[in-house]
């Protein structure tokens, strides 16, 4: 060949990425990086998606600074399109530890407590597909993974009566003024 070096490699991809395209996007295939033109042509940047919604700023939906559940809350309700998919990988997660809880155990029901109550409108779907695929025992009803009507307060409430059942039991524990 005129003009190639004689140790013509190929150029090296980027870790991930398959020949002719196809990988991830931003790793040598799929849709070109933001702000990039399309492929074939020129064009206007792909648009940014909007930021997220601000936090602890008043209002309806403002949460104490520093509460990072709420701060997931607010912005999936807002669409915030990397919180969703980190919602969804981790209902997927959650799911697969339950349906192996659920294979060893065979519970009538889950209830999701705690922060998982507050994100449930996000978890629940991934975490009802996974037990749906995953359980074997018997068949899985989509209705028998529900959130707590407590929500967070519930482990609260629970660890304030299981206080309050030891002290009525034995009042003696409780601490002379």
């Amino acid at each position: 060949m005129p003009g190639a070096a004689w140790n013509s490699t190929p150029a090296r991809r980027p870790w991930g990425a398959r020949p002719g395209g196809g990988g991830p996007p931003g790793r040598g295939g799929g849709a070109p990086p933001r702000g990039a033109p399309a492929a074939g042509g020129g064009g206007a940047p792909r648009p940014r998606p909007p930021p997220p919604p601000p936090h602890g700023r008043g209002g309806a939906g403002a949460y104490p600074a520093g509460d990072p559940i709420a701060l997931l809350a607010e912005r999936a309700a807002a669409g915030h399109a990397p919180t969703l998919a980190a919602l969804d990988r981790a209902g997927r997660a959650l799911g697969l530890a339950l349906a192996s809880a659920v294979e060893l155990i065979d519970p009538d029901g889950l209830v999701l407590g705690g922060a998982y109550a507050e994100l449930a409108d996000w978890l629940i779907p991934s975490v009802r597909a996974e037990l749906a695929a995953r359980v074997t025992v018997r068949p899985w009803a989509p209705e028998a993974l529900r959130p707590s009507a407590l929500g967070r307060r519930g482990p609260l409430l629970g660890a304030a009566l299981t206080t309050v059942r030891r002290i009525v039991a034995d009042p003696t524990l409780l601490p002379v003024g």
